[in-house]
């Protein structure tokens, strides 16, 4: 299994590859809904997705992100929200 290390350093070269050659991606965070409650067969996950821009950090990217996941999960859960969705304050 991968760790927070491997998974920083994935994120590092994303962001050099995106800023060397504007290859873009975007990052996922998934949390299950009602963790607690996970014996049960069925289960649904929540997704905030941010896709890169120009002045994104490894930081600001990630808080887009998790950001977008809050949202997914007091929207109803069950659901995926991207970044782009959001309205900026």
């Amino acid at each position: 299994m991968k760790n927070r290390r491997f998974f920083q350093e994935k994120m590092l070269e994303s962001l050099m590859m995106f800023q060397e050659k504007q290859r873009y991606f975007s990052l996922l965070v998934v949390d299950i809904d009602h963790f607690k409650s996970w014996g049960e067969y069925n289960i649904t996950v929540s997704i905030g997705a941010a896709t890169v821009v120009e002045e994104d950090t490894e930081k600001s990217l990630f808080q887009r992100a998790d950001n977008a996941l809050y949202a997914s999960k007091t929207g109803g859960r069950n659901r995926v929200t991207h970044a782009a969705q959001m309205v900026r304050s």
